[in-house]
């Protein structure tokens, strides 16, 4: 792998290309944005020279009309990690990869911090080794009563869940045994219902997908249903149309295997249609779960 620079000076680095870019695109000078800070101090900060006080920076955002959330989505070298990481855990599920499986790995390994036992570095060579044994199991993999009792020790250990959380166990919960799934879904909820931004919305639509196809796989068909019950109960407050659109597509995946209703089946395959024009990564992932629960669009 290549070597890749310091964290610090990476962050330094890709805020001070932000800062100069958004303050350039906006049409503002240094002098416009500076405030109390000189003008070489926004200029090293732009080159990624210097840093400087968080009283100084939040200001500096708001006089280039941008917030901390949106310029910390963007700047954070690590930040698309977690992303990157679920995509990869799908993609090797897809295609069976167990090399790419191994870069993962090793970059976990040698990236990331893990000091204590049963930390986050653990937890994600966890769902690793959750895909690794889906894909050597033919889908028949559950985590062991050791690996059980880890995950959900770090999951209840506080009280608020938070993106890493979330991300955790939208890979994990699959593969963990019902009943410990199901008592995580619960804190899962509590902490949504009390912490929520908008970011988190996928990340549960993600979980809600991935616990109800393995239980349908798995012929736990109430288990499923009673999920799907709550998520339209319990997230219709939900301001994304992502995490709607997921939970009305499951609806009628489940109405469908019901009864083979041809209602159900229209809707999906409107939807499928829809999403094959303006999102075909997602239509593709769609039509390869559908086709394991025997739906073919």
């Amino acid at each position: 792998m290549t070597k890749k620079a310091p964290f610090k000076d990476q962050l330094l680095e890709t805020a001070g290309d932000l800062i100069a870019s958004v303050r350039m695109r906006r049409n503002l000078s240094i002098n416009d944005i500076k405030g109390s800070l000189t003008q070489p101090a926004v200029t090293y900060l732009e080159h990624g020279r210097s840093s400087i006080s968080f009283t100084s920076f939040h200001s500096l955002l708001s006089k280039i009309y941008m917030s901390a959330n949106e310029f910390f989505l963007l700047s954070d070298p690590h930040n698309s990690f977690l992303h990157r990481y679920v995509v990869a855990l799908q993609a090797a599920e897809n295609d069976d990869d167990l090399v790419a499986l191994s870069w993962l790995r090793e970059e976990i390994i040698s990236e990331f911090p893990g000091s204590r036992r049963d930390g986050p570095k653990d937890m994600l060579l966890l769902g690793l080794k959750g895909i690794e044994g889906y894909i050597k199991g033919s889908g028949n993999f559950t985590f062991s009563a050791e690996d059980s009792i880890r995950l959900k020790g770090y999951f209840t250990r506080g009280d608020k869940w938070y993106m890493f959380e979330y991300t955790l166990f939208s890979v994990t919960a699959q593969f963990l045994p019902t009943k410990v799934a199901v008592e995580l879904v619960d804190d899962m909820f509590q902490s949504f219902r009390s912490v929520h931004i908008r970011a988190y919305d996928n990340a549960v639509a993600s979980i809600l997908f991935n616990l109800c196809f393995s239980w349908l796989t798995r012929n736990e068909v109430s288990s499923a249903i009673s999920l799907l019950t709550r998520a339209q109960k319990e997230l219709p407050q939900s301001s994304d149309p992502y995490i709607s659109l997921r939970v009305y597509l499951l609806q009628q995946a489940f109405i469908f295997l019901g009864n083979h209703s041809k209602d159900a089946f229209e809707h999906i395959k409107l939807i499928e249609d829809g999403l094959e024009l303006y999102d075909p990564k997602l239509h593709k992932s769609d039509v390869q779960w559908l086709d394991k629960l025997g739906i073919h669009i």
